[in-house]
């Protein structure tokens, strides 16, 4: 207890500004939660083989994180990613695929043409999926 009082007088000019400041928190339970995924996964980058592997490992985490931030579902997101990517030529094309470029509306479009899809019930070969046998 002791311990406890002592911190307290040590720190309060820090501890009684804090208020003031909108920014801050008395914890730091925002930081804690957006890194554990990282923390989480952090035995699963030893198998990244290359450092080719750990850098498209990173940029994934980034892109999942910021897209968390900018409150937009993360797997419509990464759709929309993976289908927009074959037709990217130029640097200013792939900043278009950043979370705060993309307006909700692209998103929405995306699963409502996916939802749409369906197959072929007059197909009578099997399809064929590329490195199958």
């Amino acid at each position: 207890m002791g311990k406890a009082i002592n911190y307290l007088f040590t720190y309060w000019d820090t501890l009684i500004k804090y208020p003031k400041c909108f920014e801050a928190t008395p914890d730091n339970n925002l930081a804690e939660n957006s890194i554990r995924p990282f923390t989480l996964g952090r035995k699963n980058w030893l198998f990244s083989v290359s450092q080719q592997g750990a850098e498209a490992s990173a940029l994934y985490y980034s892109l999942v994180e910021t897209a968390k931030v900018n409150n937009i579902n993360v797997y419509k997101y990464l759709n929309y990613i993976l289908e927009k990517a074959p037709v990217m030529k130029q640097e200013s094309d792939w900043e278009q695929l950043l979370p705060w470029n993309v307006s909700k509306n692209d998103l929405q479009n995306l699963e409502n043409r996916s939802t749409l899809a369906t197959p072929d019930e007059t197909r009578v070969e099997k399809y064929i999926f590329r490195g199958a046998h």
